[in-house]
């Protein structure tokens, strides 16, 4: 009895000592419709509505406040697409009436790509007390009721905590051209902008980052489905190529650092894997200097 008493003890103390699991990364970000429901008219919760204000006037989510692209990008530069700086957010945020400690839950009908962004630009803050609403706006209102009464605002006195600004997932121009041919760069758009024969408006030019390898933001979700990422397995295969570099630096970027924010996200968040940057500027910013090298397949003839 003694032996079986001191074998005992023995396996509590190695169950103890093992490391606990680490939290599943889609729970800590990503909020299901009847999760999102128990908690909804909660006081401290903040619902972002990630759509164009004409699409968020006809129905929204009850109590969701709109928040569109431009709202969060700044004005401080001669073209679009650059995030806001904080100053600029806390002022958004203060408008929106979000205090501290507020959970922001934010969606979109985009599979999250929209509301990514906002993730990632409140990553960079230091503001790590938000959820994005898993699935589809579309797929929400089948089941769910909705309504065109816009939330009254109390305007507040928000401020991101000193000190908490953090780059884990940022990269300036600069330093992505100093990683031509020595990290992967990965674009998320399209096939027709990758080639240059699209030119989105916000770009100078058609063409893509020198060296750059394409894998579709949509990739990611259910695009003609519910909207929801695709399953862990099929991410694994979907992102196996950037997956094989695990340890080296990837670099995402898109037209304005939306879409890539999303695959920010899938590598980060749903793949655990680390040091992921998403370029800010992306292709709007680096075709503006003249002086980048770029890539092109096609001649440029869709301009939209």
């Amino acid at each position: 009895m003694k032996r079986l008493a001191i074998y005992i003890l023995v396996i509590i103390a190695i169950v103890s000592c093992k490391k606990e699991p680490q939290k599943d990364a889609v729970k800590n970000y990503l909020i299901e419709f009847g999760e999102f429901e128990k908690i909804a008219s909660d006081e401290n919760v903040k619902i972002i509505d990630f759509r164009k204000p004409e699409l968020y006037k006809k129905d929204h989510i009850e109590g969701a406040m709109n928040l569109w692209r431009p709202d969060i990008r700044s004005k401080a530069y001669p073209y679009k697409g650059m995030m806001a700086s904080k100053e600029e957010m806390e002022s958004l945020f203060s408008s929106l009436g979000i205090k501290k400690g507020d959970l922001i839950v934010a969606y979109d009908d985009k599979g999250l790509c929209d509301a990514a962004r906002l993730w990632w630009v409140l990553q960079i803050y230091g503001y790590d007390n938000m959820k994005m609403l898993h699935g589809s706006y579309t797929t929400w209102k089948m089941n769910h009721p909705t309504t065109a009464k816009v939330s009254q605002i109390m305007p507040s006195s928000f401020t991101f905590q000193k000190g908490k600004v953090s780059h884990e997932n940022y990269i300036s121009k600069d330093d992505v051209l100093g990683s031509l041919n020595k990290r992967m760069i990965v674009d998320t758009r399209t096939a027709d902008e990758y080639s240059g024969k699209r030119q989105k408006k916000g770009a100078q030019k058609g063409g893509r980052i020198p060296g750059a390898l394409r894998i579709d933001w949509a990739n990611a979700v259910n695009y003609h489905g519910d909207m929801k990422f695709k399953s862990i397995p099929e991410l694994k295969e979907i992102y196996k190529s950037v997956l094989s570099q695990e340890g080296d630096t990837i670099i995402a970027y898109c037209q304005s650092g939306t879409r890539s924010a999303h695959t920010t996200f899938v590598l980060t968040q749903l793949l655990g894997m680390k040091n992921v940057k998403n370029y800010d500027g992306s292709w709007i910013e680096w075709s503006y200097f003249n002086d980048l090298p770029f890539e092109k397949d096609s001649i440029t003839t869709i301009f939209e």
